[in-house]
């Protein structure tokens, strides 16, 4: 008995020794290269540039990040950090560089998401292009009180996003955000890689539509619109070929202004809206134009929201539309 403590206790005492050990040489080392390898790195894997400010280390298992700014390749901002925590597992720097960061805390970082006038977003061309299926990154990214700010020719949305990404499966990334948007508060999660290819799910108890006018003036013809969508469920998915949306949610006095047969008029819709595959169904749906009640029977395929296209078939005492397409 005395002999298997003897080997416990060496076992203990030879674990210290390897942690003083990593500690004391691994961590520092790898500490006081992580600011011009990162930079210099960045160049591999982005059309831009990456700056960071200073790293300060504190002996433990940690590195805090300060002032990192990201730039794509006109210069412009695309992200700034301000402080961002990066954890070790420096046991692993040996056997595979790749994992030896175990998580990265972002803490407060702004980031811009910008369309240009051809539609093509700034984050599209951000990531060079990679033959191989994986990122160099295997840990947790959580993002806390991350300030989102949208911008594209047809309207700009500020958000507030708490977020994490689990690159534990890598390629494929498990995320989870809350996204704040106004009064309107929305979960996302789902898998998704570096490509865009994944499935994610997003819910709120509420989205207010007044907001993203300008977006349905530009994709749906649809002017000055209102109204809310109440217990929305989607689903998102990229198998990479094609992008296919599904869902439901109760729309509450959705109205706005559309051409119709040649004439503008204010159309409301109320009711259950249900889409699979990206066709909606106009089954549970109240509708008024110009405050008549009308049957509106079809459906609607948003598989291409810059060519809407269905058959619906819309009556009313004093109006009669066939084949309506967007």
């Amino acid at each position: 008995m005395q002999k298997l403590w003897k080997i416990i206790l060496a076992g203990f005492a030879f674990l210290a020794i390897l942690y003083y050990a990593l500690v004391t040489y691994v961590v520092p080392g790898y500490i006081r290269q992580l600011l011009p390898q990162a930079e210099v790195l960045a160049q591999d894997y982005i059309n831009g540039s990456v700056q960071i400010g200073g790293v300060v280390w504190n002996g433990g298992l940690s590195a805090e990040v300060n002032d990192v700014v990201i730039r794509d390749k006109d210069g412009d901002k695309v992200a700034v950090l301000p402080k961002t925590i990066v954890s070790f597992r420096p046991w692993l720097a040996l056997q595979d560089p790749a994992r030896t960061v175990s998580r990265i805390r972002l803490l407060r970082p702004q980031v811009w998401l910008v369309m240009d006038d051809q539609e093509q977003w700034n984050m599209q061309h951000l990531l060079k292009p990679s033959q191989s299926k994986e990122t160099p990154f295997y840990g947790l990214l959580q993002a806390e009180g991350c300030a989102l700010k949208v911008a594209t020719p047809y309207g700009s949305w500020d958000f507030t996003v708490d977020a994490e990404a689990d690159g534990g499966a890598n390629p494929d990334f498990a995320l989870k955000a809350d996204v704040a948007a106004g009064e309107d508060e929305l979960q996302v999660q789902g898998t998704v890689t570096t490509k865009g290819i994944g499935t994610l799910y997003l819910k709120t108890d509420r989205l207010q539509l007044a907001a993203y006018a300008p977006l349905a003036a530009h994709y749906g013809q649809v002017e000055e619109l209102q109204g809310s969508v109440r217990e929305l469920q989607l689903t998102w998915v990229n198998d990479g070929t094609q992008v296919r949306l599904s869902g439901k949610g109760d729309l509450t006095a959705v109205n706005g202004k559309m051409e119709l047969a040649g004439s503008r008029h204010t159309l409301q819709v109320d009711g259950r809206i249900d889409a699979a595959q990206s066709r909606i169904n106009t089954a549970q749906l109240t509708v008024t134009v110009d405050g008549q009640p009308v049957s509106v029977q079809g459906e609607a395929d948003l598989q291409d929201m810059d060519n809407i296209s269905g058959k619906v078939s819309i009556q009313a005492p004093a109006l009669e539309w066939e084949e309506l397409r967007a």
